[in-house]
């Protein structure tokens, strides 16, 4: 049976064995890949959210997508997160303006 993180240490006391952790949620051999950018973009969109929430939630929504989608593009070339996660902001950052459009055509009576 193959596992998740194979390199994992025993025992993460000290500062270079988080590094060396953190390395292997970076590892793009292990069967899952980019955990660690996509915590990096999990933890980007829950501040920018509560960032934003002083406006209605529809825009600090569409400001959290916006700035999430940037994220990924950045990690995606540093090679923090997989294709997988890359293609999955994009279609969530679609799926957020598509919403936003809707509200707007509601609002105005179209």
């Amino acid at each position: 049976m193959t596992q998740i993180f194979p390199n994992v240490p025993d025992n993460v006391t000290g500062v270079f064995d988080l590094v060396k952790h953190a390395a292997n949620l970076v590892d793009t051999n292990a069967p899952i890949t980019g955990l660690f950018g996509l915590g990096i973009l999990i933890v980007i969109g829950i501040i920018s959210f509560m960032g934003a929430k002083t406006f209605a939630t529809d825009k600090a929504l569409a400001f959290s997508g916006f700035l999430i989608l940037l994220s990924a593009i950045l990690l995606r070339f540093m090679g923090l997160i997989s294709d997988g996660i890359m293609y999955a902001v994009v279609i969530l950052f679609t799926a957020i303006v598509i919403l936003l459009w809707a509200s707007r055509q509601q609002e105005q009576g179209a």
